[in-house]
């Protein structure tokens, strides 16, 4: 069990991996989520920011930009799982909304453009 001790005397980088759970494919953030399933990650001292537990490993997002899940693991935390797609790309790419039930439609279900 991490003690607050602990957590102080490891540097941020072994901080990050001592929650990270790696299996044969996925590296699986075990810290918090947000209410979407996304792994959440404490930066800094003495003030903390947090920010997405996948973009730690990743870095910068390019502007305009969003990273998709290949693996569709919302904590997985893994760098070759993660790709930085436009909005279209990522909600085509979901396995959850309209245009990929239809088969990669360039439309919405109101027949707006993507």
């Amino acid at each position: 069990m991490r003690s607050k001790y602990h957590q102080r005397l490891l540097t941020e980088k072994e901080r990050f991996f001592s929650w990270v759970s790696k299996t044969e494919t996925c590296w699986l953030w075990q810290g918090s989520l947000d209410r979407d399933g996304y792994g959440r990650f404490r930066l800094g001292r003495p003030s903390f920011r947090s920010i997405p537990a996948h973009r730690y490993l990743y870095g910068p997002i390019p502007v305009g930009l969003q990273i998709d899940h290949l693996c569709r693991q919302r904590n997985c935390v893994r760098p070759d799982h993660l790709e930085a797609v436009t909005c279209k790309v990522n909600l085509r790419r979901s396995p959850i909304t309209a245009a990929s039930l239809r088969g990669d439609s360039p439309t919405c279900i109101h027949g707006h453009l993507l």
